[in-house]
């Protein structure tokens, strides 16, 4: 936060100042422009991704609800940990991960690359994800306040 300093020092503790820190699985970098916090999504989901591949198919496979369920309980969960922070992103680093979310959908699917993603959401019966992540926003408001109401 400071360039001009390397090192911070607070009683007998010394603290290097770095471009970017992990912290509970969430990248936080010097910017808070969360671009590495998405990096680190797409990179984190791409074996799940590949296993996807390798069990569903249009013509041999598990069927689309084994697929979701699949999407669900991997990739979804990925993206959809740290939501509440890095919603407030880049408007281009979301689509990256919306298009995570479809590339997913359409192996699923067996869908071709020109189908709208209106079509694909419908068939898999999943929200957008700006709309998941709101409700997720809206669901550590709604329990936090319940908790400590006289903060807010």
């Amino acid at each position: 936060l400071l360039p001009f300093q390397n090192e911070i020092e607070l009683g007998n503790f010394s603290f290097q100042c770095v471009e970017q820190v992990k912290f509970l699985g969430v990248v936080l970098s010097k910017k808070l422009n969360w671009k590495r916090q998405i990096e680190n999504i797409i990179t984190r989901t791409e074996p799940y991704l590949n296993i996807l591949r390798s069990f569903t198919n249009t013509k041999w496979g598990a069927d689309p609800q084994t697929g979701l369920l699949f999407y669900r309980s991997t990739i979804r969960s990925v993206l959809d940990y740290g939501a509440i922070f890095y919603g407030s992103a880049a408007v281009i680093h979301l689509k990256k991960i919306d298009r995570l979310q479809n590339k997913s959908l359409r192996i699923i699917l067996g869908a071709l690359q020109d189908t709208p993603i209106n079509v694909l959401l419908a068939e898999a019966s999943e929200p957008p994800l700006h709309l998941i992540r709101r409700v997720l926003a809206d669901r550590f408001t709604a329990r936090t306040y319940s908790q400590n109401p006289q903060n807010f």
